[in-house]
Parts: structure tokens; C-alpha cells; sequence
């Protein structure tokens, strides 16, 4: 079986074992980074509910990629932010990087310039790897909850920090794949 064969393999299980699961699964416009990739809404029939990208490198041999990023909603987030002093903002940081850390997902935080030449955090990046030797039905399942809970508990810990409402409705918005700059 060729290269090409075992990544239409995998991308078929990983599909029929979302339809098995009753999560939503799309196809997704990757480019040329990657050899597919797939978008799942998880948890099914949750209203807050994340989406969360499988995506199959084109550097990789052997792995898929479990990514979830986070822009924070200028309204809720952003103009608190930017009254943050920059000690502030990197105590809140490490305070999320701590808990990412503590989950066992990697992580980046998103930056944008500024045109004041200022870097403005916007949100962050949760990424995280399953190798074709570990690719099961139970251990992707596994890999999207702590993605989604990672996400969650970002959120709650970033409100708790900032004094921001004490709703679990947060706001975000999920960036095109093509945008992030997880792979360079």
C-alpha cells in the first residue's frame, strides 16, 4: 500500500468513526500543507460546542494533527486587553500556559501587529499530535475532548483573570486554516 492509499485510509476511518460517533464532520480547503483536512464540530449537540480541525501534514508521514484555534471577540476580550499593562497581559499568559501545560496539549498564542508597531495578543492555538501506531476511534475521541476541554477551561480561567463576565456563553471566532500559523 503507497503513501497516498494510507492517508485516503485514514482520512476514511477517521470520517466513519465521526458519523459512527454522530459528529458533524466536513472537509476542509487546506492547501497545499497539508494532504487533507478535516473539520468536526465536538461535542455533538452541544451548544457550545467547538470546532475542531484534523488535519493530515504534508511533512508527516506518520501523524495527524488535533488543532483548535481561538480568536477572543474584540466586545468581550480585546478592549480589556489592550487596558492590560504588558505584565498584566504575561501573567495571564502564563497563567494559560501553566493550565495547557498541565493538560498535556501544546499551545501558541496568536499576535498580531498593531499599527502602532505594537504586538496585540488576540487568542491562542491548541495543537496537538496522534501518530498512525495510536490512531484508534477511542484515542481520537480522547484527543478532541481534551482539545474542547483545554478550550473551555482557557476561557474560564482567561474571564476569571480578567473580570470579564461570568457568563459561559464566551464568544469567539474560528479562523480560516489557511490563516494560522501553527506550520510556518
Amino acid at each position: 500500500m503507497g503513501l497516498e492509499d494510507v492517508v485516503e485510509n485514514t482520512k476514511g476511518k477517521i470520517i466513519s468513526w465521526m458519523h459512527e460517533e454522530k459528529i458533524t464532520v466536513g472537509q476542509e480547503d487546506v492547501g497545499d500543507k497539508f494532504d487533507f483536512g478535516l473539520m468536526v464540530i465536538y461535542p455533538p449537540n452541544v451548544r457550545s460546542a467547538k470546532h475542531i480541525y484534523i488535519l493530515k501534514p504534508k511533512d508527516s508521514k506518520d501523524r495527524i494533527d488535533i488543532l483548535c484555534e481561538v480568536i477572543l471577540d474584540p466586545q468581550q476580550f480585546q478592549q480589556k486587553i489592550q487596558s492590560l499593562s504588558p505584565k498584566d497581559i504575561n501573567s495571564i499568559q502564563m497563567a494559560l500556559g501553566l493550565m495547557f501545560q498541565d493538560r498535556g496539549v501544546l499551545y501558541k498564542f496568536n499576535m498580531r501587529d498593531t499599527h502602532s508597531s505594537n504586538l496585540q495578543w488576540i487568542g491562542w492555538t491548541i495543537i496537538n499530535p496522534i501518530y498512525y501506531e495510536e490512531l484508534t476511534k477511542p484515542n481520537l475521541i480522547r484527543e478532541l475532548s481534551k482539545i474542547y476541554n483545554a478550550t473551555l477551561s482557557a476561557l474560564t480561567l482567561l474571564s476569571m483573570q480578567m473580570n470579564a463576565s461570568q457568563s459561559n456563553d464566551y464568544n469567539f471566532v474560528s479562523s480560516d486554516l489557511n490563516s494560522t500559523n501553527m506550520y510556518g
